[in-house]
């Protein structure tokens, strides 16, 4: 049962309860409540951190991305948006209710200058939130969601996640999932950007 009429507070209570955060952390992105999310993205951890995440929230709210978080991202970031963050915006657009999260919790500017692996804050976030649509880039998370949220998938449902969204039962539920390269590679062009673009769109109806 997704809780989607609960208010933000709520949210904020339970996530700090239950996920230990080192200041710095970037647990996810979103705008608005986390619980009013429909799809995720997921990659495997951020590379920028944004002091105490907890000033980017209103509890009558929820995150406050728009006008707090992306103004502070780009300040850090020197108005260069790195080719992921360009890619995950124009994915996100302003009808797709969308929560951007990470595998791991600790940001690094590389995905092996990693010290902390722990999964508490991706788990949290997959079984409160109860996401209909997941969009993977990047291995480990792929892994991750398969091989502890998804146990009674078989490798051919693995396999074809690899070229199209495809329904899988996870433990909140059925998911429609697809796996993908890592968002920043060079390997996505124009044209296969838009086409995944498009899958994406059309399993939220936009």
């Amino acid at each position: 049962m997704r809780h989607s009429s609960k208010p933000p507070r709520d949210f904020r209570l339970a996530f700090k309860s239950a996920v230990d955060m080192a200041p710095g952390s970037r647990p996810f992105v979103c705008e608005g409540s986390p619980y009013a999310q429909q799809a995720f993205i997921i990659g495997i951890n951020a590379t920028v951190g944004v002091g105490d995440f907890w000033d980017y929230w209103d509890d009558s709210y929820g995150m406050l991305k728009s006008t707090k978080f992306m103004p502070t991202y780009l300040k850090e970031k020197g108005e260069k948006i790195s080719p992921t963050r360009k890619r995950i915006e124009t994915l996100v657009s302003p009808n797709v209710r969308c929560l951007e999260t990470n595998l791991y919790l600790q940001p690094t500017r590389r995905a092996k200058m990693l010290t902390d692996k722990s999964t508490e804050c991706i788990r949290f976030l997959l079984l409160h939130v109860r996401p209909k649509v997941l969009l993977i880039h990047g291995k480990p998370p792929a892994q991750y969601v398969f091989e502890r949220h998804c146990s009674v998938a078989t490798t051919a449902n693995w396999e074809e996640c690899n070229t199209q969204f495809t329904t899988v039962r996870a433990d909140w539920g059925e998911v429609a999932i697809r796996t993908v390269r890592h968002l920043w590679l060079p390997y996505w062009n124009s044209e296969r950007f838009q086409a995944l673009q498009h899958q994406f769109w059309s399993q939220l109806n936009i």
